[in-house]
């Protein structure tokens, strides 16, 4: 993982014998907590070639051709990828197996989604999470529908943060608790965005995701949503 400083700089300034004199003190600042436990991290700046994993080892490869995402689309910050809801999809080199504790968090902007569409799943065994249309909601699946209560909104940028903890699962709806009934998931191997194998693909756009092997505190989701405007990596 790339390490990073901040340096926050004093300046005083009194005179001594007519002469005005600064000097000048430097104070750490300690890094955020989420920084703690992310094992990858997608920002979706990329405006051409494959997708990059700022922080991990797990960087995904478009689709060809028309499989795949547009790149370079307005996002929450800097860019995001466009998915047309058609065949679009990026496959990561190597899964993530989630485990039952882990947290997904990630900006999504859905245009009419007709069905499912994939946001982060295995690429055969059906688990993972998927965006559904109807009623627009978040939909944790392994082996059936767990659908959150709040319905996102089309057009507009919302923010989702999942979090599993000992196979507990739990949802935030742009900075909000809300409500998924499923107590008893044991993981799956994350390896597809966008699309699972050949159907369910997702129609709208993707921007800031992240992946860590624990459960975020609610403080945590409310400083990755900032009252809507998002948090740039490294938070």
């Amino acid at each position: 993982m790339r390490k990073y400083i901040f340096v926050l700089l004093t300046v005083f300034c009194f005179p001594v014998f007519g002469q005005d004199v600064f000097i000048a003190s430097f104070r750490g600042t300690a890094p955020s907590s989420l920084l703690t436990g992310l094992v990858s991290y997608w920002n979706f700046n990329e405006t051409s070639g494959d997708l990059l994993d700022i922080v991990g080892s797990h960087p995904g490869t478009l689709g060809a051709s028309t499989a795949s995402p547009t790149q370079g689309a307005s996002g929450i910050i800097g860019t995001a990828y466009t998915f047309d809801g058609s065949n679009d999809i990026i496959t990561l080199a190597s899964p993530i197996t989630t485990g039952t504790t882990f947290s997904l968090s990630f900006w999504l902007k859905p245009n009419t989604q007709s069905g499912y569409g994939t946001i982060l799943t295995d690429n055969g065994g059906l688990s993972g999470v998927w965006y559904i249309g109807t009623g627009n909601k978040i939909d944790f699946y392994s082996g059936t529908d767990h659908l959150n209560t709040t319905g996102l909104t089309n057009a507009q940028w919302n923010h989702m943060v999942i979090t599993c903890n000992a196979g507990v699962i739990g949802i935030y709806i742009n900075g909000q608790s809300d409500i998924i009934t499923f107590t008893t998931f044991g993981g799956y191997s994350a390896n597809s965005i966008g699309r699972h194998t050949t159907y369910e693909a997702l129609k709208g756009n993707l921007d800031e995701m992240g992946f860590w092997s624990r459960v975020l505190t609610s403080a945590e989701v409310t400083t990755l949503y900032n009252s809507g405007a998002g948090k740039a990596y490294p938070f």
